[in-house]
């Protein structure tokens, strides 16, 4: 064989039959792996299978020599052969402290004492209950679908299949429609965690007797631990190079050597063991077994709903059970030695070092590129981790600065390698806003270091960032630039050392100096050319010098002693906004907007720029067509190509800036023209679109505010034109109004006109009534004469979509002002606790949401700071316990309008402040964790809360009144302190996102496109696994995929895979986004659709009614999509034959239309005519009747008269009230007949008595209006009233016979 061919084979992924053999049972074990496989990834595997999981300090022997890691299989396979195979052998290694510290956190992990050790530094991220879960509650059924042959084609069925549901089945049905009429209970919408492990230890810590002294290390002597099993015994172990061992020491007496243990069968003998998880095996029997019980515990539950996360956060819930009390152990308090050593040392990392070097990793081939972007996610997580905990150590104030001569705003701090400052102004936006501008720029610094990370320039770095905002304060986290501690500041030496960083690029000294390095410059140029940037001058402080540079100025460019080129200060990667400057910034004006560092949204120049290709595309492509009709017939033209100057589409992104020249050139004056276009764009543009997007009724209307403010950012529109939207949907509105009420004007002359015209028909029918063509002429009189004569009004728009239009767009209001008053009580706490120690930040939490929420309880409520606190901090500003409800709602008046541009109308307070969704909006905002129980916000409430002393309540009433009645009572408000659970940081990071993961699922959805449904379905499933590998099995990317999966399955006519896929979706999404965001909600009304596909209904019910539930909490029942889904679950009862249930879904959707849409509007119409049918189907005719005239009505008024919806519901009213006037005509002959039979009966009876002999008793015959059609479907129905005999029932195609 050629050694080219060889290579070639190599290069090709092939599968490996793996055997390794084991040192202990089962003797070996065998799995197929890829030969792309490297050896440390067999090793992983190895290290979590439960038969080999024992073992953490091995290495993999091929031929006695122990394999590198990172050598893959390929190496040592004949991957020519027909069954490539391969024998590895485990070989158990010595120990050394870190091995050995290693192992042992292994097995408290193992043993349900401690998290992973890759979990453990995320703890100051997670709050209670971090990931925890609702989904578990629903107890999925098992899906009832016929089988389908795969090739056969996906075709949506005429009518929905017949659902036969058990007596269990409905029971739980009928529960669950009760319960949908119960109010909502904060109580009853808090989550937990499915299972808890049982730890299968006491305690398993290190001894007394550690660290091990000199001497003993010179024998072998590690570590000295002390365990005590569940028995009760208490076990001494030494750590030894060679393994473990138990020894004679005690808690009061040290002695090393090995000691002799009774074993099950009562000998006595020395217990020795590689691995510490096996030598516990031996001592505790309980031991294993609690590990098989647990084990038994996680296999009853889906992995995704209790697997821990190794590359994303956990969602912190708002709203908590009490915290359990933590178990006394020791292991916990060691942790951090157990990771990083009695120095530390293991937990020191140089981040920045390990993040550049790993973005300079190879990425020619595809393996490679999956390597290096798993790493980089990692690393950057890492450090996410990592920082978080040292801002939330800076905030409590447990770290010393590094500048303590500074003042404490000014403070920076240093950590594990990780540059902490506080995100407020050190003299740079003393002009454009101070503080406020410091944070907004921070804010736009990590958007440019995330576009930064998608670009993935190789000669340019970028520093890993992370924001946090933990009780007021924000916290820039930062790996510094390798020696900028060590900068010589020397103004003596004019030369430049190149060892050292300092600024080559961009402003210099307080912006008195710029920089233009042309070897820095050159490398900056792809960056510009991504961000759409111009080259162009830019000026001094003053306007005194200038320079060209490719980028804004504002940005830096650092050299590293490294030899790294660093850019740092993204924030100006977009233009200012200068429009939005202009109209609202006056800094010597009370209500002018807070700060100037206003800029674009990336996505908004994206969309500005790409119109205008497109249009110079258009453009370009229409001259060269002219220019091509010109040409001779005949003649062959050359196809031309369209070359496009993308220049003419760059912009100066330092124009408008406050360091101008004293006279500006024209080059300067047409840059600000171009501008001033893009910012004009925003508002004159795409929130317009936005509007109309949204108001269209096959549009999702946002959930929350945080799916408000995603849909907002998605197109380009920053927060701040929260209130330009809002009174852009306000007058959208009255347009529609208006456009309505003249529509009904229109339709009202119209229906004149057609009632004249039946007056007419009617007339003309009386007089050839006689005829003997009576059908004929019937039919012909019906016939419209002209099109003048029967013409409908206008249909570019109906009453339907202005009444669907209108009940959007109010639900799009109601979000916007909401949003702005939340955002301006975060602001509001934000700044309170800006100055105050962090333990006072629970008592500013609960006395405003006092003030805001609870203000119909208490208008006034008080609150008492702990007198032991105050003596501590008695320099702390309590000012915030003189607030009370009035100006707690001035405050927010005030912050919406200088923030927003907004102001909030007459009694907002009234209407706008929805206690629950605010709380909950609130919380999530500023890190906020209640405790679950019902609180009362008004005096009605607080009565229905307390329990009089004697009565007798259930215990899930009692459970949640009880605590109301003990706090709340008795302080006469809301909240309470001890109400605030946790306090969490916000947590806004810039980790690296995989581009190879995506472009695999572009390609699979790109095959699918064209035909090739194995081979797309192949590459999306690759796509899946690449994605577990780069972000892990539990992350919003991988939640997102499986989602997108689902659909793709679904829309292959694969349901049940569907189905698979969109709960696994569903699982990770409720764990990593939270049990109520909006993602949840969305991935709920996906899950119901494609169980309802899958003839799951039972299924599809509780997970459409978990959605509508989560939808009326964070919301209201008046939002519009929960209509539409609550008429979904009454249909599908009615599919099912549940039509009592199905009348009361009914009935909830018309009282909602009715409230949301109006009792006038065609959807209540719609809807109220759905009802009618199902009360046919109750044999409440009569009723039906009514209704469905009133719908006719409704439809008549709104649509007008020859509508084909208003002729179709006035034909089912004619047809309902005939079949009634047609039962009652029955009954009355019925009773006519009884009435003859009685009288008969009464006759016989007496002669029979004259005659002294016992007649029989008659038996009234059981009145039924006609038992041909009982029972029947409407269909049935209307086919006897027409004339037509009912059909009779027919056996199902393909059932039994």
């Amino acid at each position: 064989m050629t050694e080219d061919h060889t290579e070639e084979t190599r290069n090709q992924e092939v599968e490996v039959h793996l055997t390794v053999k084991l040192p202990h049972e089962p003797g070996k074990i065998d799995f197929p792996v890829s030969s792309y496989t490297t050896i440390g990834e067999i090793f992983e595997t190895l290290s979590n299978l439960p038969v080999t999981q024992q073992n953490s300090n091995f290495g993999l022997a091929l031929d006695n020599e122990v394999l590198g890691d990172a050598l893959p299989l390929s190496e040592f396979v004949d991957l020519a052969a027909d069954k490539p195979s391969l024998t590895l052998v485990l070989k158990q290694l010595a120990y050394n402290e870190k091995l050995a510290r290693e192992h042992i956190s292994k097995v408290r992990e193992i043993a349900s004492l401690q998290l992973p050790a890759y979990f453990s530094p995320m703890n100051d991220a997670s709050g209670v209950d971090a990931g925890a879960s609702k989904l578990f509650e629903l107890k999925f059924a098992e899906a009832k679908l016929e089988e389908k042959n795969e090739n056969e084609e996906a075709e949506e069925p005429e009518s929905p299949p017949h659902v036969t549901l058990t007596e269990e089945e409905k029971a739980r049905v009928v529960a669950g429609v009760q319960s949908a009429r119960d109010p909502i209970r904060l109580s009853d919408f808090s989550g937990s965690i499915p299972f808890t492990a049982s730890p299968a230890l006491k305690s398993l810590n290190l001894s007394a007797w550690s660290p091990v002294s000199v001497s003993n290390k010179a024998k072998g002597d590690l570590l000295y631990l002390s365990s005590q099993t569940i028995e009760g015994e208490t076990f001494h172990i030494t750590s030894h190079v060679s393994g473990f061992f138990v020894n004679n020491s005690s808690n009061t007496k040290f002695d090393r050597s090995p000691k002799q243990v009774s074993t099950t069968n009562g000998k006595q003998k020395f217990l020795k063991d590689h691995s510490l998880l096996a030598l516990l095996e031996q001592l505790s029997p309980l031991f294993l077994q609690t590990r098989v019980k647990n084990a038994t515990g996680y296999s009853s539950i889906p992995v995704e709903s209790f697997a821990v996360p190794s590359n994303g956060f956990l969602s912190n819930p708002w709203l908590v059970q009490k915290p359990s009390k933590p178990q006394p152990d020791l292991g916990r308090s060691q942790s951090n030695f157990l990771q990083g050593g009695m120095d530390g040392a293991d937990l020191q990392r140089d981040w920045n070092e390990e993040y550049q070097s790993t973005r300079e990793l190879p990425k020619t081939t595809f393996q490679e590129r999956i390597v290096r972007e798993r790493l980089l996610n990692r690393a950057g997580f890492d450090f996410a981790t990592s920082a978080v905990r040292g801002a939330a150590a800076v905030v409590r104030g447990e770290i010393e600065a590094i500048n303590p001569a500074e003042d404490p705003s000014q403070y920076i701090y240093l950590r594990n390698g990780i540059f902490y400052s506080l995100c407020v102004d050190a003299g740079q936006y003393v002009e454009s806003g101070g503080d406020l501008a410091a944070r907004a720029a921070a804010n736009k610094d990590l958007a440019g270091i995330r576009c930064l990370n998608r670009l993935d320039l190789p000669e340019v770095y970028h520093l890993c960032t992370v924001i946090v905002d933990f009780c007021g304060r924000r916290v820039i986290c930062q790996t510094p630039v390798p020696g900028i501690f060590n900068e010589n500041l020397s103004s003596e030496n004019d030369g430049v050392d190149e060892s050292k960083p300092f600024v080559v690029y961009g402003y210099d000294d307080d912006q008195k100096v710029l920089r233009n390095d042309e070897a820095f410059g050159k490398k900056l140029k792809p960056v510009a050319d991504a961000f759409h940037l111009k080259p162009h001058h830019a000026w001094t402080r003053g306007g005194e010098s200038s320079a060209e540079v490719a980028t804004s100025a504002e940005i830096k460019g650092m050299k590293g002693n490294d030899g790294r080129s660093y850019v740092i200060e993204l924030y100006r990667t977009t233009p200012l906004d200068i429009s939005f400057i202009e109209n609202h910034y006056n800094p010597e004006s009370e209500t002018s907007y807070p700060h100037r560092e206003v800029t674009l949204r990336h996505e908004a120049v994206e969309e500005w720029w790409r119109r205008q290709i497109g249009y110079a595309v258009k453009t370009e492509t229409e001259r060269l067509e002219a220019e091509g009709s010109k040409a001779q017939e005949g003649e062959e033209a050359e196809k031309p190509n369209i070359v496009i100057d993308q220049t003419q589409f760059t912009f100066n992104p330092d124009v408008f800036s406050l360091n101008t020249p004293k006279e500006a050139p024209e080059e300067i004056k047409a840059d600000e023209a171009k501008v001033r276009e893009i910012s004009k764009f925003v508002s004159e543009v795409l929130i317009p679109e936005f509007v109309k997007e949204l108001e269209n009724d096959e549009a999702v209307s946002p959930i929350d505010g945080e799916h408000l403010t995603t849909l907002l950012h998605k197109a380009g529109i920053n927060v701040r034109y929260l209130g330009q939207v809002a009174e852009h949907v306000t007058k959208r509105m009255a347009d529609l109004q208006s456009k309505q009420l003249e529509r009904k004007l229109e339709i009202a002359e119209h229906n004149k006109k057609v009632d004249e015209e039946e007056k007419e028909k009617a007339k003309k029918a009386a007089e050839e009534e006689n005829s003997e063509k009576e059908t004929s002429d019937k039919e012909s009189s019906e016939t419209p004469k002209s099109e003048e004569a029967t013409s409908e009004p206008s249909t570019e728009s109906t009453a339907v979509d202005y009444i669907a239009h209108l009940a959007s767009l109010q639900t799009l209001r109601m979000l916007l002002i909401q949003e702005m008053i939340a955002r301006s009580a975060k602001f509001i706490l934000r700044e309170a606790t800006l100055s105050l120690p962090f333990v006072f930040s629970p008592y500013v939490v609960a006395h405003f949401a006092n003030c805001l929420l609870g203000r119909k309880l208490n208008p006034n409520p008080e609150i008492s700071v702990d007198e032991e606190l105050r003596w501590a901090y008695p320099e702390a500003d309590v000012s915030f316990s003189s607030w009370s409800s009035e100006s707690v709602l001035k405050q927010i008046e005030s912050i919406v309008f200088k923030k927003y541009r907004f102001q909030l109308p007459a009694e907002w307070s009234e209407l706008h402040i929805r206690p629950i969704p605010l709380l909950r909006e609130i919380s999530k905002k500023f890190g906020i964790q209640w405790l679950s129980r019902d609180y009362a916000f008004t005096p009605e409430a607080a009565k229905s809360l307390l329990v009089p002393e004697g009565s007798k309540t259930n215990k899930k009433s009692k459970k949640n009144a009880q605590p109301f009645e003990e706090k709340s009572t008795a302080h006469n408000v809301t909240f309470t302190v001890e109400d605030v659970v946790s306090l969490n940081p916000v947590v806004k990071d810039s980790v690296f996102r995989s581009t190879v993961v995506e472009e695999i699922w572009e390609a699979g959805r790109v095959s699918l496109s064209s035909g090739k449904r194995e081979e797309g379905l192949a590459l999306l499933n690759e796509a899946i696994i690449i994605y577990e590998q780069v972000y892990g099995s539990i992350h919003q990317d991988v939640a997102k995929a499986y989602s997108l999966l689902a659909q793709t399955y679904s829309d292959l006519g694969m349901p049940n895979e569907a189905v698979a896929f969109s709960r696994r979706s569903l699982r990770i999404t409720e764990r990593t986004s939270g049990i109520d965001s909006f993602e949840t909600i969305l991935g709920l009304l996906n899950t119901g659709y494609f169980e309802q596909r899958a003839n799951s209904l039972i299924n599809a019910f509780f997970v459409y009614k978990a959605a509508v539930d989560y939808w009326s909490f964070v919301y209201g029942e008046d939002h519009p999509s929960v209509i539409n889904t609550v008429v979904n679950l009454g249909s599908m009862l009615q599919q099912a034959e549940l039509h009592k249930e199905s009348l009361a879904l009914f009935t909830q959707a018309l009282n909602l239309s009715q409230y949301v849409n109006g009792s006038d509007s065609v959807i209540s119409a719609l809807i109220r005519f759905q009802r009618a049918q199902l009360l046919t189907l109750t044999n409440n005719i009569a009723e039906a009747v009514k209704e469905t005239k009133k719908s006719y009505l409704i439809y008549r008024e709104a649509v007008g008269e020859d509508d084909k919806v208003t002729k179709e519901t006035k034909n089912w009213a004619d047809q309902f009230e005939k079949y009634l006037k047609h039962t009652k005509l029955q009954e009355k002959r019925q009773r006519e007949i009884e009435a003859a039979e009685l009288k008969k009966a009464r006759q016989e009876a007496a002669a029979l008595q004259k005659e002294k002999a016992n007649g029989k008793k008659s038996k009234s015959p059981t009145v039924n209006s006609n038992p041909a059609i009982a029972n029947q479907s409407v269909d049935d129905i209307m086919k006897f009233i027409e004339g037509k005999a009912p059909s009779k029932s027919k056996k199902k195609r393909g059932g039994k016979k």
